[in-house]
């Protein structure tokens, strides 16, 4: 997915991580309450509505505000880096 500064990975594996992503990452849990976005196969089967809110939602955010939220709402993730900022980092 792509931040307002640079991409990164989210990795959404249940339901919870997927309602907790989107009341406490995005604010947004009206999506969390949809009935077409309750469990990963509706997710899944309502794909091409429920992606561009979602990428609407991560392109209003700077990738490192992100990352924080979804580190401590429990949900996987990681910066994409290119190769001169992965040369670059002390990590």
């Amino acid at each position: 997915f792509d931040a307002a500064d640079g991409p990164l990975v989210i990795t959404v594996g249940n339901n919870a991580q997927f309602a907790r992503f989107c009341t406490e990452v995005i604010e947004r849990p009206d999506l969390a309450a949809d009935e077409r976005f309750k469990t990963n196969i509706l997710r899944s089967a309502n794909r091409a509505v429920l992606l561009p809110q979602l990428h609407a939602e991560l392109a209003k955010r700077p990738r490192a505000a992100l990352l924080e939220k979804l580190s401590a709402a429990g949900i996987p993730c990681g910066e994409v880096l290119g190769l001169l900022e992965a040369l670059q980092s002390k990590r």
